[in-house]
Order: C-alpha cells, then sequence, then structure tokens
C-alpha cells in the first residue's frame, strides 16, 4: 500500500529509516469514487494526499464554468495548499475523476511530523516548492506560450492525461474553449509524432 510513496519520498529528500517510517504510517489509504470530491469551497484543505491509484482535479468555478487548474494521477500529490497552510477556506474543488486510491496525512499530523524532524521539515518544504514550481511554469505557460505550445506541453509531461480526462477539462485547463482545442487536436493529427 504504501510502496509509491515510499519510493516517491525518496526520490525527494533523503530520511532515516525511523523517519520515513513515521512519515508514511501517518498516512490513511481512502477510495473516492468517481465524481466524488475531496474538497469542496468554503471547506478548510485539512489534508495532504498521495495519488497511489487513479486520477484527481482541481478546479474552481467562474459564472458557472468550471476552471481546472490541476491534474493530479498516480505518485503525485494532491492538496490545496493555499487553504492547506493558511487555514482559510478553500475557493477550489478536488474531485476524483475516476475511482481514485488517496493516502492521506491531516494538517495537525504533518505539523508534528515537522517539529519532530528536521528531515521531516526539509521533505514538506521540498514537496511544497515542487508544487510552487509546478503552479509558477503553469502560471508562465498560460502568459507566454500559445495555446498549441500549451496542449503540446501537456501531451509531453503528462501523455496518459489526455487519455484519461474529458475533452473540455482538457480545454479549460489549457485556458480555451473546446472548440479551439478540437482545432488543435485536428491540426495535431495531421502531423506524425508530435509527442515523441
Amino acid at each position: 500500500m504504501f510502496d509509491k510513496l515510499i519510493a516517491h519520498t525518496i526520490q525527494i529528500c533523503k530520511l532515516e529509516d525511523s523517519e520515513l517510517k513515521a512519515y508514511y504510517l501517518s498516512f490513511q489509504l481512502k477510495v473516492f469514487k468517481k465524481k466524488e470530491f475531496l474538497l469542496k469551497p468554503g471547506e478548510i484543505c485539512n489534508f495532504i494526499g498521495f495519488v497511489n491509484k487513479g486520477l484527481t482535479r482541481q478546479f474552481y468555478t467562474n459564472n458557472n464554468v468550471e476552471i481546472t487548474v490541476y491534474f493530479a494521477e498516480e505518485n503525485k500529490y494532491t492538496t490545496e495548499y493555499t487553504s492547506f497552510l493558511s487555514r482559510k477556506p478553500s475557493y477550489f474543488y478536488i474531485e476524483a475523476l475516476e475511482e481514485t486510491e488517496v493516502l492521506m496525512v491531516n494538517y495537525d499530523r504533518m505539523q508534528e511530523l515537522y517539529s519532530k524532524s528536521l528531515n521531516g521539515e526539509r521533505l514538506g518544504r521540498l514537496i511544497c516548492e515542487q508544487v510552487y514550481l509546478f503552479l509558477a511554469e503553469r502560471n508562465l505557460s498560460l502568459l507566454i506560450e500559445s495555446p498549441e505550445e500549451r496542449y503540446l506541453k501537456l501531451g509531453r509531461d503528462f501523455p496518459h492525461i489526455l487519455q484519461r480526462v474529458p475533452q473540455h477539462q482538457i480545454a479549460s485547463y489549457l485556458g480555451i474553449k473546446p472548440e479551439s482545442l478540437s482545432r488543435i487536436r485536428k491540426r495535431m493529427s495531421k502531423k506524425t509524432n508530435f509527442f515523441t
């Protein structure tokens, strides 16, 4: 149950065996059905989740239009860090897009782990930095890259997402309308090996 989390953690930060064990044993496995919410607006995000199996999506609504900001597939963390860190209500939904197994640790337990171990605190910082860098790169991409470039980047970096996520959600993530995504996909289909 913890194999993927352990392997991922070891890649991020070197921990003593006792620290690693204390870390992964702090997580509890929860299974979410397709379309079930891990978080809704107005709730304080009280967890950091590691996707063991499945896929989640973080999004918000603006004038009843869903705006997707993040997908988390296997071996990725899923949380709403602003709410988690500030202890303020979230503006976001986190939804399981398919049956999803998430290893979850709550806020109080994470703070306890941070206080007991410098390596644990370092691990938390490194995870937070990864999330920050991803979001900063995504924001930069929305500002300077064309929709076609963003689509190609998504296909290169997360090829499974294109097969597992409805097209309107991919379009929303790319910051374009579904019709624009259809045109991009049509142009791309005329090119061979555009994700290699």
